[in-house]
């Protein structure tokens, strides 16, 4: 949350369902890979390891996602709230944690 140009929290408690879509498919997404860095690890110094790679994965995906939908995907989310580019956003956070979690259960 503290990467986005906008506070989701407050644009959430403000009704904005598409914030709530970004967001909740980024947690979605770093959560499957943190579960899988848990599972699949050792120990918990492995784990943390693990969990940090998911991390920065996560990051540059919400980076490419951001490049892909060029400058106006934040005024879409914030002031149009559309959902377009929210589950668009939401998908990507998503499929690079599932792909994470494949890369770390092998």
């Amino acid at each position: 949350m503290r990467i986005t140009p906008h506070s989701e929290l407050a644009l959430i408690r403000a009704g904005n369902a598409a914030a709530a879509t970004a967001l909740g498919g980024a947690m979605l997404g770093f959560a499957i890979a943190i579960a899988a860095s848990v599972a699949h690890s050792a120990n918990l110094l492995d784990a943390a390891v693990w969990s940090l790679v998911a991390l920065v994965a996560q990051l540059l995906a919400f980076f490419a996602a951001t490049r892909l939908f060029g400058a106006g995907w934040r005024a879409a989310i914030e002031e149009r709230r559309e959902m377009a580019p929210a589950v668009l956003k939401a998908a990507v956070s998503v499929a690079v944690g599932l792909i994470n979690a494949a890369c770390m259960a092998t």
